[in-house]
Parts: C-alpha cells; sequence; structure tokens
C-alpha cells in the first residue's frame, strides 16, 4: 500500500525522541488519539514498563519537542494532548507496519457517490444570504421564511447526517441539515452572529474566494472532521487513518485491512470499527469527500475525491486554476467549467442566476438578474467589461444588447442618506459657511442646512466647536443604508489569497454544533516544570544509593524503597548473578516488611503480572534515576 519511500518518511517521524519518549508517545496516541488526558493519565498506561518518573520526564520531553501540549484548568488541573498538526505523521507511522493487503474480493461497485460542487453550492447559500439576510428572532433563532429557504439550499441529506448523532442547540427548530449547514459557515468563519442576524463576513468572504477549490476542500475537510467526528478515541483512530491513507485519489481503497492495523495496535475500546467507518464514509460522501463503495463480498472500499492525506500536511500548497473563465451561450446561459476560480464564480453570484452546481456549474443571464446586480453595486460598465474579460468565447450579439437593455432603465436615480447639519439662525450657517477649518466639508441648502460628506461628522463637529458653534450630541431622525452585494476589486481578480488571512478553521469558534471538544475553554499551560523538580529531598539522599549496587541492612534497604516510591523511581536489584529493574509501588508491613510492584517487561512483551518481593529476595540494590541529580 504504502512506497518505500513513503514508508522511510513515515519511519523517520520520531526521530530525536529517546526511547521512552517514543514508548509514552506511542501508547498514549493509541489510548487518546487527540483527546485530552489526565497528567497521570501516562504514569498509568505505561504501569510496569516504565518508572513514574521516567513518564514524567518523557512527558517534559515530549512538551518541549512539541509532540504533547498541555492546558490548565480554572482549578488547576493540567490536561495533556497530543496536537493536532501531529496526528497525521503519527498515522503514517501506523501505516508504514501494513505490508499490502491481498485481493478484497473483486472490484467494489459504488453504494453512495460523493456530491459534486460542494464549495460552488456553498458559495451560492452565502450569496443568498447576502441579498435576502437571515434575520434572528428575539430567542436568537432564524426567521422561519428564511429558515426554510436554508433547508431547500443545504446540500446534506438527513439520513446521511443522522448516524452521527450530532447535538446541536436549537434542535426544536431547526432541522439536521439547516444546523450543519449554518454551523458549517460559522465554523469556517463566512458567516458571524450579531444581536439581530447572521451576517455574510466580508473580509473572510474576500480570502475565500481567492483560494483554490481544492485549499477550499482542506478547510471543509478539516471542519468536518474536527466538528462532525465522534471524540471517542478510536473513532477518531477510523477518521485519522482513512485520511492518511489517502494518497491516491480516484482510486479504490480497501478499508478493512485499514481496521485491521487498529485491532492490532489494540485501538479499539467499545466500538464496531466498521459500522464507524461505514457511517463515517456516509459523511464523508455528503460532503463531497470521497465516494464509498463495496464488493460482491462485502468488503469495504473508500475512493477519494481529494488527496487527503496531502491535505492534512501543515505546508500543503495547490496548484492555481489553469482556467479562469467561463462560456457564455446565446441562450442566456454561462457554462462554469471546474478549474474556474471563485471570485469569477462570485461575480457571477451577483449578475447571475444560479440553476445548477456541480463538476460543472450552469447560471442564467436574466433581466432580473442584471437588475439585481446594477441595484447591488455593479454598474454596466463593469458588468460588460467583467463577462468579456471572462468569457472564453465573447458575448453573444443577443446577449450583450440584452444586458444594456436591461441596465439601461435601472438605477439612473437613487435615493441617499445624508447627515443634514441645521442651524438656528442664518447668520450662524453664514459662520460656518465662512470658516476655512470647514472648507470642503459642507455643501449649503437654502439659508440654514447643509449636507456633510459620510464620515466627516466628527471632523465637522470638531470645527464647529471651535468657532462656539457646538452641535447637540447625537443626531435627529434616522436613515437606512443602501444594500450592496460585497464585490472584489478588479485588481484582485486572479490572484491567491495570502497565507496569513487563510486560517478558515478555530478550535472554539462559536457555532451550533456542540463538537465535545473543550480544550479552547481552558488556559495554555505556559508552565513547564524543572525535571529536577520531581525529586524534592534530593540533596538528603546518599549519593550511594544512586550511584552503585550494594548490600544493606533490611532497615536501610527499606528506606531506599520508600524513597523510590515517593520518587516513584525504578530500582536495580541484583539476586545472584541476574539485575532485574524492579518498579515498586507500595512498602508495608513492620519489621517483616514486603514491597508490592512490578518487574519491567522488555519492549514489544506484555505487561507483568504484579508481585511482592521481601527484602530476602535480592542481594544488592540500586536506586535508577531517569536523570542525574546534582
Amino acid at each position: 500500500m504504502m512506497t518505500e519511500m513513503v514508508r522511510k518518511e513515515a519511519e523517520g517521524t520520531l526521530i530525536g525522541l529517546t526511547p521512552e519518549e517514543r514508548l509514552l508517545l506511542k501508547h498514549c496516541f493509541i489510548r487518546y488519539a487527540g483527546q485530552p488526558m489526565e497528567e497521570a493519565a501516562p504514569v498509568r498506561l505505561l504501569a510496569g514498563r516504565l518508572s513514574g518518573a521516567e513518564c514524567r520526564i518523557a512527558v517534559l520531553g515530549l512538551r518541549q519537542k512539541g509532540w504533547l501540549d498541555a492546558v490548565v484548568k480554572t482549578w488547576g488541573e493540567r490536561l495533556l494532548f497530543i496536537p493536532a498538526v501531529r496526528l497525521p505523521g503519527l498515522y503514517r507511522l501506523l501505516l508504514s507496519k501494513e505490508r499490502g493487503t491481498p485481493d478484497a474480493g473483486g472490484q467494489p461497485e459504488t453504494l453512495l457517490e460523493a456530491g459534486e460542487g460542494m464549495e460552488a453550492r456553498l458559495l451560492h447559500v452565502l450569496a443568498w444570504i447576502v441579498r435576502n439576510g437571515l434575520p434572528l428572532t428575539s430567542k436568537g433563532t432564524v426567521h422561519k421564511r428564511a429558515l426554510t429557504r436554508m433547508n431547500e439550499l443545504s446540500p446534506f441529506k438527513e439520513s446521511s447526517l443522522r448516524s452521527l448523532g450530532l447535538q446541536y442547540a436549537h434542535s426544536d427548530i431547526y432541522s439536521l441539515p439547516a444546523a450543519v449547514l449554518l454551523d458549517l459557515l460559522l465554523s469556517l468563519g463566512l458567516l458571524v452572529k450579531d444581536t439581530s442576524a447572521y451576517t455574510v463576513h466580508t473580509p473572510a468572504l474576500f480570502s475565500w474566494i481567492r483560494l483554490p477549490q481544492t485549499q477550499m476542500s482542506r478547510w471543509i475537510l478539516l471542519t468536518v472532521m474536527e466538528r462532525y467526528g465522534r471524540s471517542n478515541p478510536a473513532a477518531q483512530h477510523v477518521r485519522g487513518l482513512l485520511c492518511s491513507a489517502g494518497t491516491r485519489t480516484e482510486e479504490w481503497l480497501a478499508v478493512d485491512p485499514l481496521l485491521e492495523l487498529l485491532r492490532q495496535a489494540e485501538a479499539v475500546v467499545d466500538l464496531d470499527l466498521r459500522e464507524e467507518a461505514d457511517q463515517w464514509m456516509t459523511v464523508l460522501a455528503e460532503f463531497g469527500l470521497a465516494d464509498k463503495g463495496m464488493t460482491d463480498a462485502g468488503s469495504l472500499f473508500i475512493r477519494w475525491r481529494i488527496p487527503a492525506a496531502e491535505m492534512l500536511k501543515p505546508d500543503f500548497s495547490p496548484a492555481e486554476p489553469e482556467q479562469n473563465g467561463f462560456y457564455v451561450q446565446p441562450d442566456f446561459e454561462i457554462i462554469v467549467p471546474p478549474e474556474c476560480g471563485f471570485e469569477i464564480r462570485w461575480l457571477l453570484e451577483c449578475c447571475a442566476g444560479q440553476t445548477s452546481a456541480g463538476r460543472m456549474s450552469m447560471y442564467r443571464l436574466s433581466r432580473e438578474s442584471i437588475t439585481e446586480a446594477v441595484e447591488s453595486g455593479m454598474e454596466l460598465q463593469a458588468l460588460e467589461g467583467f463577462l468579456m474579460a471572462y468569457s472564453f468565447n465573447g458575448i453573444p450579439d443577443n446577449v450583450l444588447h440584452a444586458i444594456r437593455q436591461w441596465a439601461g432603465g435601472t438605477a439612473r436615480t437613487s435615493f441617499a442618506a445624508v447627515t443634514l447639519l441645521r442651524c438656528r439662525s442664518r447668520e450662524e450657517a453664514d459662520i460656518a459657511a465662512g470658516d476655512p477649518r470647514l472648507s470642503g466639508l459642507l455643501e449649503r441648502l437654502g439659508e440654514h442646512d447643509f449636507i456633510i460628506p459620510p464620515g466627516e461628522e466628527e471632523r465637522v463637529r470638531k470645527a464647529l466647536a471651535a468657532i462656539g458653534l457646538t452641535p447637540r450630541k447625537g443626531t435627529e431622525g434616522s436613515g437606512s443604508s443602501v444594500p450592496s452585494f460585497p464585490l472584489p476589486s478588479q485588481e484582485s481578480l486572479g490572484t491567491s489569497a495570502e497565507p496569513e488571512h487563510a486560517d478558515f478553521y478555530a478550535e472554539g469558534r462559536p457555532g451550533l454544533v456542540y463538537s465535545g471538544k473543550t480544550l479552547h475553554f481552558y488556559d495554555k499551560d505556559a508552565e513547564v516544570p524543572s525535571p529536577e523538580s520531581f525529586f524534592p529531598g534530593r540533596s538528603s539522599v546518599p549519593s550511594s544509593w544512586t550511584s552503585q549496587l550494594r548490600s544493606y541492612h533490611p532497615s536501610t534497604a527499606r528506606q531506599i524503597m520508600e524513597q523510590a516510591v515517593e520518587w516513584q523511581t525504578a530500582v536495580m536489584l541484583r539476586s545472584g548473578d541476574q539485575d532485574m529493574v524492579w518498579l515498586p509501588e507500595a512498602v508495608s508491613g513492620g519489621a517483616e516488611w514486603q514491597v508490592t510492584g512490578w518487574f519491567r517487561s522488555p519492549e514489544g512483551t506484555d505487561r507483568q503480572a504484579k508481585t511482592v518481593l521481601k527484602p530476602s529476595d535480592w542481594r544488592e540494590m540500586r536506586l535508577l534515576l531517569p536523570i542525574p541529580l546534582v
């Protein structure tokens, strides 16, 4: 399944880690995936394999090297987790153990095909919201009429999403398809909520439409992975492994061998992996990311429509669209090929009505769409220039004539909301009109009134105050802004978004779906302890206890064992000619004392059973510390 080059790359993932760090990272990854764990969890996981002190030192090393991160709850409890950016490398490492798969029972048949045109459909939804708005009721939910339209525009089917068991706000009002649509747009930062409405966030929109489609797909994939999958670590493993195995597009990939890797790694805890994979592939198809297939023998297959494994890499850099245009037909249809950039598509959303969104999108020019475009701020000259510049076949004469006719009688006059300055007398108006500080800022209307240019109110206010004509606070009356369609500048067309503006997934960004992730609620743990702090009272411990194997009186041997228990460190025991590493857990008893613990298990073997030792069971001993004491 994996090429030798990919295998070597995966196996080099952990270069620079100590054996203890590798062992601890492996067990934390298998048990928790990217989910948070208690600070004591690594010690419990590795009991019988590493001492507690070795675990703490390994955690410290992994934090310093970026393989573990930590947050602190309000009451001081620390949580550890593997950062999401590190998970793809660990899945590639797990995949490197897959040595190829036998014939899985024939060519799979497509059970569920990926939906086409997800990005174009989302763009159409944003355009509809810009034109019509998403006003909210006093309870903070979308008005019924707009919500009905959201249900119609949503590209998702409830039957495909139901298996996820998603919990979301206002579930008694919102359908599942509408809730996921709104949540996706909110999570991507394209939609924002204020007290009265959901609105399109224009700066994010302009960055979004300048992205190549594959980059859009990447942000959708990351959002889907993080927000709509179960928090169960085994379920996260299924999602992560399916993505990391998706190195090739448009080729069927056997799923069952991947699930077997998880079983062999003991990553299964009360979860039917095959059912989880089946349900998750249904979701991937719903979002247009992958096809689901099955052979006659019942073997599951996945066929990625995107290079999922590449998209998970932080340095993913997609190619720019090869074509950036469309075809205008004599019947007023506009055919948009899949390579067309989305900034061009957004301008089409302004001046044409979308009739279909798929691999090949279709729009239609009409009197209504042209009139609405002009009303929204796209003037006839700019409209003609846009269509001329990006139509591969030009504009048919009949279409151009109709556009000019439709636009010619639109927006020739307009109503404008302006700020009016009103003086109490003609004399005061004359003083204001003659002051040089107000030159160019006032347009006189009659004897007492002036029009103030937009945005100059504060400047005029200060100038009036300086000449003794301080205005009354506040503004009499109210006005409404002219609705407009956000239009990028002509100069920006065809350019790509800057990387720093392209972060369309931020953990903790408000949405509708309760994702179950809570790490963003806590403060990042900036305090990284020193290794020496794990060994309090070290200056009072005799150096001989740690430097060499020696025989001790039973009372001194007990002190050494108790010190090992306090520090959670290992003890080297010599019995005859054999040296053994002992991991003590507790010392008990009086004169006839004993110690409970484990003999360390060699790497790759099962943990040995807990054992009880007496002082007579060994001849010499010394403390084994993971760092030298100074």
